[in-house]
């Protein structure tokens, strides 16, 4: 191995590889749980970026060759890392090139873990599935790394080449979410819902989550706010040599981070809480009136209310059967989309399936709120409040309110 890595230092005309880590942690228990290994060329005193030297070895033809001199290099470096903690992890990047060769010869990562006596279950290997051809021989090698005990995590989840149909066949133990999506995701809606999503995805199969390039405070909170497992990104520390002071800088870090990120968690859950409660009461005050009401009345009721909440898009009812008998009652300030996708439904329509219907028909739940959702009538990302009331003639009949969700 140094026979090799001398000629692969040589022809890539670089004195050597020296590793870089970026501390990964664990906010929820104000802790360093591992470091990503990052390798660095170095001549003259300079550091050369890695993406010249991956780039450069690609042309050369020694691209692999070069992965193992950082993987080597990587553990060695570690090394001094496990030895004040035993208990961190390594996250490794892995040139899935190696997975188009046979899957018995990609041992490298194993190779390199007993010569520096690295436990397998200390390593997470991280996956970026972009030049793999061999999809057969990645589910291999990554099963066979999994049954020895190295984690796998999916790097660049989000991002052009991850693809979600590998997902379920790959297992990983952890989904790194690309930075391009948690970059400013509080300021982007829809960033911040795929995220959101990925986050569900991730608790629903078993895999934890972190978040990639974090580098604003904002970004923290939101991502925590999330439940995201794990984080990594200038905000903690830009990528460096190891140096035993990370701890104790980043565990006064993160204890501060906690004092200030739980008094804003709770802010956020008080507002909601306070939303949707007045949210409720309103619906139940249009209720009393329904419930005084003629069924063939209860539309003139619904335009008299309205007209009375701000944050209301439209009010309706349905039947116990899931048919709308009144058609959908929009605010004066409703301005519908052009497109045939979103139009309101009609009178008669049956809303059976609906969410916040077919637990109410069943007799289930007497009321119901959804999660934000996109409106199918307008477009428009609501909440629905839902509640089973009976009306002067003893029939029951189900009252909905869609709420805009922009004060949430």
């Amino acid at each position: 191995m140094l026979e090799e890595s001398k000629k692969v230092l040589e022809i890539l005309d670089v004195e050597e590889i020296i590793i870089h880590f970026q501390p990964i942690v664990l906010i929820k228990e104000a802790k360093v749980i591992g470091f990503e290994a990052l390798s660095r060329g170095k001549k003259n005193g300079k550091i050369i970026s890695p993406r010249y030297l991956f780039n450069k070895a690609q042309k050369l033809g020694i691209k692999r060759e070069l992965d193992r001199l950082c993987i080597s290099q990587a553990f060695k470096e570690f090394k001094k890392i496990y030895q004040k903690n035993p208990e961190a992890i390594l996250f490794l990047n892995f040139d899935c090139s190696e997975m188009d060769i046979k899957p018995r010869d990609a041992k490298c990562i194993t190779e390199f873990a007993n010569q520096w006596n690295i436990p397998y279950e200390n390593v997470v290997i991280e996956i970026a599935e972009t030049e793999v051809k061999n999809f057969k021989n990645l589910i291999e090698v990554v099963n066979t790394y999994k049954d020895l005990g190295f984690l796998i995590a999916l790097d660049d989840v989000g991002i052009e080449h991850s693809n979600l149909n590998r997902i379920p066949e790959l297992k990983p133990d952890i989904l790194k979410i690309d930075h391009s999506l948690i970059r400013d995701l509080y300021k982007e809606y829809h960033r911040y819902q795929v995220v959101k999503a990925i986050v569900y995805l991730g608790r629903e199969i078993g895999s934890l989550t972190l978040a990639e390039g974090v580098e604003k405070e904002e970004e923290v909170f939101e991502t925590t706010r999330l439940g995201i497992d794990f984080h990594q990104g200038f905000y903690f520390a830009r990528p460096s040599r190891f140096n035993t002071e990370i701890f104790p800088f980043l565990e006064k870090l993160l204890n501060n981070l906690i004092t200030q990120i739980h008094p804003e968690l709770i802010k956020v859950l008080k507002h909601k809480k306070l939303k949707i409660g007045e949210w409720r009461k309103f619906v139940f005050q249009i209720v009393k009136d329904l419930r005084k009401t003629d069924s063939t009345r209860f539309k003139e009721v619904l335009k008299e209310w309205i007209l009375r909440n701000e944050h209301l898009e439209c009010l309706y009812v349905v039947d116990l059967n899931g048919f709308l008998i009144t058609g959908k009652i929009f605010s004066p300030d409703f301005v519908p989309r052009k497109s045939p996708l979103f139009k309101p439904t009609f009178i008669n329509q049956n809303l059976m399936l609906q969410e916040f219907i077919y637990p109410l028909v069943s007799e289930l739940f007497v009321s119901y709120i959804t999660e934000p959702y996109i409106s199918l009538a307008t477009g428009n990302t609501i909440i629905t409040l839902s509640q089973i009331f009976k009306n002067f003639s003893g029939n029951k009949y189900i009252l909905c309110a869609d709420f805009k969700t922009d004060l949430l």
